[in-house]
């Protein structure tokens, strides 16, 4: 039978939650041992590509654009540069790097059977290709609207260049019906799936720190508060140390540009010395098992990777209940508990009656063990392989379908009135 070739388009490699789950679907679809699997990096970004190294064997990499004097722009240093330098960027170089990226794309689905924008950013590129496209979407799609809703508008246009969506979450496909209902017959979800083995042995990786020896509470998370909200878990944090007695501290594991912002609020609400921020950590599963218990606060997620790799090592986990992804994770609050976004004092009795009452562990323990299977490969490896080999997704149930048959109902939708 002759080997399906599936190229994965991810615009860059960093060390994000995307890239977390990108590489269990290159490390699930080595093992089957069935495909020619090649990973296309939109920039080359040289020492951020911290999970390089992570790269199963056997997965070809290329680049869409690799020389510097095309990539130095797109680098995290380049936001520092001059506004002459980036306008001169985009008149002249800019047109260089795009027919590039065009160019080489056009390759990959003449070499490809499969092409597979992991991250939504290559519809425009991806018209003139002609093997099947599939599209993943990562993050509410409805909060990306909100906050980019041109971004948005430009790919509802261009949307049916893909011959499927995949969303990976139940409410993310609702969205999706709504705000690209053209493609309602071609949207499908599948779970982020995590080999439970492989995280299990991860989790057992020897750690030196004298600081795991303490009790603590545990977030892992980009330290970025338009979106996870690490501000509202220290004041909860302050909360549950000065209203309810508690003495485990709080560690943060996660780099980012509001670092200085959440110190200094730690600093304000006293608790400073027992809030330690560790820092990027490539393996943070062994923090992740040893801890009393994990708390996501965040204002939107996806699926949150790390909340899923929490119930897969059976941990106690508080969550806000945004969009989307935390309340799927946790099963409605049967496989953990959930609180209402920026509910500071909600979040610090969730945080204490999770540490403290008797009869939750045993509870939610066997709400995890009923859920939990939906985020492994035994479940959704099937449902991707289908995918590949051209399956449509079954069309949405008559329930959802009058939210999206005409423009007109679209149009009222509360995002498009919201965004003007």
């Amino acid at each position: 039978m002759k080997r399906k070739r599936i190229a994965f388009i991810v615009s860059r490699f960093l060390d994000g939650g995307v890239e977390t789950v990108l590489l269990q679907y290159l490390n699930y679809l080595v093992s089957l041992d069935a495909y020619d699997i090649t990973l296309v990096i939109g920039v080359y970004t040289g020492k951020h590509e911290v999970y390089k190294d992570r790269i199963p064997k056997g997965v070809k990499i290329e680049y869409l654009v690799k020389n510097k004097c095309l990539t130095w722009k797109l680098l995290p240093r380049s936001q520092r540069q001059s506004k002459i330098i980036r306008l001169t960027d985009e008149i002249f170089i800019n047109p260089i790097r795009r027919g590039l990226v065009q160019y080489r794309i056009w390759k990959l689905g003449k070499k490809n059977d499969v092409v597979i924008d992991f991250n939504h950013e290559q519809a425009s590129f991806l018209k003139s290709v002609k093997c099947r496209k599939i599209v993943f979407f990562h993050s509410s799609i409805e909060v990306d609207f909100r906050q980019d809703p041109r971004y948005i508008q430009r790919l509802q246009r261009k949307i049916d260049v893909y011959d499927c969506i995949v969303t990976i979450a139940k409410d993310m496909q609702q969205e999706a019906y709504k705000i690209f209902p053209r493609m309602a017959s071609r949207t499908c979800m599948i779970y982020n799936s995590v080999d439970e083995q492989a995280l299990k042995q991860l989790s057992k990786a020897p750690v030196a720190d004298p600081l795991m020896k303490l009790p603590y509470i545990l977030i892992v998370t980009r330290l970025e508060e338009v979106q996870k909200d690490v501000t509202s878990l220290i004041r909860a944090y302050a909360i549950l140390r000065n209203k309810y007695g508690h003495k485990e501290e709080l560690f943060v594991i996660g780099k980012g540009f509001s670092l200085e912002m959440l110190q200094q609020e730690a600093r304000k609400q006293q608790v400073a010395d027992h809030v330690h921020f560790l820092g990027f950590m490539p393996n943070p599963y062994p923090w992740i098992s040893q801890c009393q218990l994990f708390v996501q606060s965040s204002k939107y997620e996806g699926l949150a990777t790390t909340m899923i790799e929490s119930l897969l090592l059976d941990k106690m986990i508080v969550a806000t209940d945004c969009p989307t992804g935390p309340h799927e994770i946790i099963n409605d609050g049967k496989a953990g508990l959930l609180t209402p976004v920026g509910d500071v004092e909600a979040l610090a009795k969730a945080m204490n009656a999770a540490l403290t009452d008797k009869a939750l562990p045993h509870r939610i323990a066997q709400g995890r063990a009923e859920h939990k299977r939906q985020f492994t490969w035994e479940e959704n490896g099937e449902k991707f392989r289908r995918l590949l080999d051209g399956e449509m997704p079954r069309k949405p149930s008559l329930i959802v379908y009058p939210l999206m048959v005409t423009t007109k109902q679209f149009l009222r939708h509360p995002i498009l009135r919201d965004t003007g």
